[in-house]
């Protein structure tokens, strides 16, 4: 009888322990949103120090949101409603100081407002980003994968972002979409 409790106990936590491991790795800031427990960012010390951007050519720009562009759209189309997944869709935003966040949207027949990128609630990941040149690295932290960090390189032009590594990032484009000015007033807090 003894081992067949030790065997149920030991079945139970192989299902039950990797499912939940996301409880260890992530809790919830102040202002509602995911964030790893210990953090572990590769350029969170550039953007604190405010070297992230000495070396860009070109720069987000923090009155925009970068809004993802769906397959049979390519860059440099200006957005529009038909380049936007049926089903919503998930844009970018950066300020200058190297912080970004990346939200995924339901939101049907229209573009994302400031009112969007403003909040920081839903399917929202936090990080930082760099820029050398025209090349952007961006570091976002994703409740997948048990709370994993997602590094993107890519290429930052006036039109969008096109990232090309690591391979499930590579072809995905963000079109730039500029907001009126005073649209976005959030601060990032993180």
């Amino acid at each position: 009888m003894k081992a067949l409790l030790q065997l149920g106990i030991a079945v139970a936590g192989t299902l039950f322990i990797p499912s939940c491991t996301w409880y260890w790795n992530v809790k919830r800031s102040p202002s509602g949103y995911s964030v790893p427990t210990v953090p572990m960012w590769r350029l969170k010390s550039q953007s604190d120090s405010g070297k992230s951007l000495e070396k860009a050519s070109i720069r987000p720009d923090p009155g925009s949101l970068y809004v993802l562009t769906y397959p049979g759209s390519h860059l440099p189309l200006p957005p529009s409603e038909s380049t936007f997944n049926m089903w919503g869709t998930n844009f970018m935003r950066f300020w200058p100081n190297g912080r970004v966040m990346k939200r995924g949207v339901t939101i049907l027949g229209r573009l994302p407002t400031g009112t969007d990128g403003d909040e920081i609630s839903g399917l929202c990941s936090t990080g930082y980003y760099r820029v050398n040149g025209n090349r952007i690295e961006v570091e976002i932290f994703h409740l997948e994968d048990n709370g994993s960090y997602n590094r993107w390189k890519g290429t930052i032009t006036e039109a969008g972002i096109e990232f090309d590594s690591p391979r499930p990032a590579r072809g995905l484009s963000y079109v730039r979409l500029r907001l009126p000015e005073g649209a976005m007033r959030r601060q990032p807090d993180w």
